[in-house]
């Protein structure tokens, strides 16, 4: 049987670490990267899979996920987007103004490493490995501009291939990135503007299935280790009278216990996740497996100096006889 062999990759913010560093630990193994057939991601993930699929070694993301997080999330200037909205509304609230128009970090910081670690003019059409990141596409060309999921791929079933060869791997990582709230839309040069993946399709996995078959890959074929950012103890304790669970609950910027800042975006990515899945479990059976740690802390997304918990869950993770990580192992070692 001609195995095709699938690395999906949850987003996750800075928890892409985790992911990073279970995917260094099989490659030092088993050196399974030049065996990936499509590298698929979302958010985080996307920004790996494009890094992978381009050459790039696995040390350099670990790299960039654990000691580049302060210039990954640099706070954005709020004067533009505050003296450009209505100050009476501000005074309503007493929390920063900034944190009601604006998002929360500049995308500059980001897009700098980028450039560093993938290069500026690098496409799709030009790496060695297939690669996928999902995305929204804000305003699209379907009847009343209604917004609409993108998968950017190099596949040759990809729905738009000449835009999507002609991607620079950095705008196609920024687009999948752009997670609302926390960084401004991104500009494809095409797309126009796009949000991160993670709203559709935080693990990408059953996308990367599709698009695989839509190239004329055989789902019998398909072999996929989903490789997830930690799963994090969030929750949401409802108190009182549950009426008043309004804007202030779901998208409040700051945690609070269990509850993770901007909650609303944290259930859907997790949800989307726990989805996929279980959708992956049905259609591949034994050809299947994930891979996704606990993490002992609500770790949010940009929460970069929370990167030596991140490292200490994952090594536990890995050295735990009650994870899952030698069925992984022992499953990379066959397929990959």
């Amino acid at each position: 049987m001609a195995q095709y062999r699938i690395l999906s990759l949850d987003g996750g913010g800075i928890r892409g670490l985790v992911s990073a560093i279970l995917v260094q630990s099989l490659d030092t193994q088993f050196s399974i990267l030049k065996n990936v057939d499509l590298f698929a991601g979302t958010s985080a993930g996307g920004i790996i899979a494009l890094a992978l699929a381009a050459g790039v070694p696995i040390a350099d993301v670990v790299s960039l996920y654990e000691n580049k997080g302060s210039e990954i999330f640099q706070s954005l200037d709020f004067t533009e987007c505050l003296f450009s909205a209505k100050r009476s509304a501000a005074a309503n609230f007493s929390l920063d103004p900034s944190e009601l128009y604006q998002a929360m970090y500049s995308s500059d910081g980001l897009k700098s490493e980028l450039e560093a670690i993938v290069g500026s003019t690098a496409t799709l059409g030009t790496i060695p490995k297939k690669a996928l990141v999902t995305t929204l596409q804000l305003r699209s060309s379907l009847p009343n501009n209604a917004w609409q999921p993108l998968a950017i791929t190099n596949l040759s079933g990809s729905a738009n291939p000449s835009v999507d060869n002609a991607t620079t791997l950095v705008d196609a990582a920024m687009c999948s990135s752009a997670a609302p709230l926390y960084f401004p839309p991104h500009q494809h040069p095409v797309y126009g503007y796009c949000a991160d993946g993670g709203v559709v399709a935080n693990n990408p996995a059953v996308v990367a299935i599709a698009s695989a078959i839509a190239s004329g890959v055989l789902l019998k074929d398909i072999v996929m280790l989903s490789v997830g950012t930690g799963f994090a103890p969030s929750s949401m304790n409802v108190t009182g009278n549950p009426d008043c669970y309004g804007i202030n609950q779901w998208a409040w910027p700051e945690s609070s216990g269990s509850q993770p800042a901007f909650a609303i975006i944290s259930a859907l990515f997790d949800g989307s996740s726990n989805v996929n899945d279980f959708e992956c479990k049905m259609l591949l059976g034994s050809a299947y497996i994930r891979s996704n740690p606990t993490i002992t802390a609500n770790i949010g997304l940009d929460d970069y100096q929370a990167v030596q918990t991140l490292i200490l869950d994952t090594t536990n993770y890995m050295k735990s006889a009650t994870s899952n990580w030698q069925s992984v192992v022992s499953f990379a070692k066959a397929n990959f």
